[in-house]
C-alpha cells in the first residue's frame, strides 16, 4: 500500500505500545473501522522506510493482510475450510473505502497485491529523501558540488547517530545521487526566502544520515567549513572518531512550540523503488485525493501569503533599517545571524568514541549486565539504566 502523510503532528510512522499518535496506527485504526482486518497484531504490518516524529512521506510503502473478496491471485490467503468463503465479487476499492476513515493528514494513494515473499522494506531497490530550506545567503553552488562527493559507496559513521546496541555495525551505504534544486523561480536567484531542496537518493540510509548530511552542506554553504570536510569525514582512517556537531533541525527550537503543536518539519521521504509491482487507484478515489490535497494546498497557502504580505511590509516600511537574515535558523540549528568568533572548526572538536570502542564497551556492558543476572541482583544501576546505549529505530 502506497501513502502519503504529513508528519508534523505525529510521533513517527511505526507503532509504538503507549503512544497512539502515530501514522500506523491511524492506518491501522481506520481499517478496524471499516473491518478490512480482524487484529492488529495478525495484519503483519511492514514498512519501508521508519521516518521518526515530524517527518513528512510522500509514496511511503507498507504491507499489511486485509480482507479481500476475490477467491484466488496474487497475495490471496484462501482460507482451509472452503465453505468459509463467501461468493466472490469485485475486489475492494481498498484506497476508497481506507481515506474515509483516515485523518485528514493521511491518505492512501494506491494498493498492488504481493507475493507472500515480498517486503515492503528488503524488496526496496532504492528510496529518497527531500530536505527543505531557504536559500538565505547560502553559496547554492558551493552546497551543490559539495554534495557530489556522497554519491557511491562509502562509510557513513561519521554521518549517522550511531550507536551499536542495535546491531548496526556496518556503516557502508550507497548514495547514487544528491541534486540540489531551487523550488520558487518567481524570485530573482539567492534571493533568502528562494526554498531549496536537497534530493538523496540511496538504496539504504543510517539513522540520522540525512540530518548529518545536510547539516555538513549547510556548513559548508555558509562559508564556516570548506567541502574537503566531506573527503575527511568519509575518510575512515584519518577520522575514525566522529567530531560534535548539530545534526540538521529534526523540529523547531522549544520556544518555537505554541500549545504542543508540532511545526513544520522540512524532511520528506519519497519515491521508493520496486519492480514489478502493478499499482491499483480507482478513478473515484484519484479524484477524491487531488480534491483533498487541493483543499490542503489552499489552506496553506493563503496563511504563507498572508505571513509573506506581513513580512514585506516589516522589512519594506516599517523596519527597513533591521536588515537582519534569520531565514535559516529553524533549520539549523547553528545559524546565528553573524557566526560565532569563538566556534570551532568541525574537525578540531571533542570527538565520540571510535566504532571498535563503542562496540568494546558495549560488549563488556552486556558481559557485565549477564554476570548481574546469574548472580540474581538486578538492582544494580548500571543493569537498569542503560538509556547510554538503548538506540532509537534506524531510518
Amino acid at each position: 500500500m502506497k501513502i502519503l502523510y504529513f508528519g508534523w503532528d505525529y510521533n513517527g510512522l511505526a507503532r509504538q505500545e503507549l503512544n497512539k499518535q502515530t501514522i500506523a496506527e491511524k492506518v491501522i485504526e481506520s481499517f478496524e473501522k471499516c473491518r478490512m482486518l480482524e487484529d492488529a497484531s495478525t495484519c503483519s504490518l511492514a514498512v519501508c522506510g521508519r521516518t521518526d516524529k515530524g517527518v513528512s512521506a510522500l509514496s511511503q510503502v507498507l504491507t499489511l493482510i486485509l480482507r479481500s473478496n476475490v477467491h484466488s491471485g496474487i497475495g490471496v490467503i484462501a482460507p482451509e475450510d472452503k465453505s468459509m468463503l463467501y461468493p466472490e465479487k469485485p475486489e475492494i476499492d481498498y484506497v476508497l473505502v481506507g481515506n474515509r476513515n483516515l485523518p485528514a493528514d493521511i491518505r492512501i494513494l494506491a494498493w498492488a497485491p504481493v507475493p507472500p515473499e515480498f517486503t515492503a522494506r528488503r524488496s526496496c531497490l532504492s528510496r529518497s529523501y527531500k530536505y527543505f530550506f531557504p536559500a538565505s545567503g547560502l553559496n547554492l553552488q558551493a552546497i551543490r558540488s559539495a554534495a557530489k562527493k556522497f554519491e557511491g559507496a562509502h562509510d557513513f559513521r561519521n554521518f549517522c547517530s550511531s550507536q551499536v546496541s542495535n546491531g548496526v555495525v556496518n556503516h557502508e551505504r550507497r548514495i547514487l545521487s544528491v541534486e540540489l534544486n531551487v523550488h520558487d523561480s518567481s524570485l530573482p536567484e539567492g534571493h533568502p526566502r528562494q526554498m531549496c531542496c536537497l534530493t538523496f537518493r540511496g538504496t539504504a540510509f543510517l539513522y540520522h544520515q540525512i540530518r548529518c548530511m545536510v547539516s555538513i552542506l549547510l556548513s559548508i554553504g555558509r562559508g564556516l567549513e570548506q567541502p574537503a570536510l566531506i573527503d575527511s569525514l568519509l575518510d575512515i582512517a584519518k577520522t575514525p572518531r566522529k567530531p560534535q556537531y548539530e545534526i540538521a533541525a529534526r523540529m523547531l527550537p522549544p520556544f518555537y512550540f505554541y500549545e504542543l503543536i508540532f511545526l513544520a518539519e522540512p524532511l520528506v521521504f519519497c519515491e521508493p523503488e520496486y519492480e514489478g509491482l502493478e499499482w491499483q487507484t480507482s478513478s473515484a478515489a484519484r479524484e477524491e485525493i487531488v480534491k483533498h490535497i487541493q483543499r490542503m494546498w489552499t489552506e496553506q497557502a493563503v496563511r504563507t501569503t498572508v505571513v509573506t504580505h506581513m513580512l514585506d511590509r516589516i522589512e519594506q516600511d516599517l523596519f527597513p533599517e533591521c536588515q537582519q537574515n534569520n531565514y535559516l535558523w529553524p533549520v539549523c540549528h547553528e545559524a546565528p545571524v553573524t557566526p560565532s568568533r569563538n566556534r570551532q572548526p568541525i574537525l578540531k572538536r571533542s570527538t565520540e568514541e571510535s566504532l571498535e570502542e563503542k562496540i568494546k564497551n558495549y560488549e563488556n556492558k552486556k558481559s557485565r549486565k549477564e554476570a548481574l543476572l546469574v548472580k540474581g541482583d538486578t538492582d544494580d544501576q548500571s543493569l537498569i539504566n542503560e538509556s547510554e546505549y538503548n538506540s532509537p529505530f534506524p531510518q
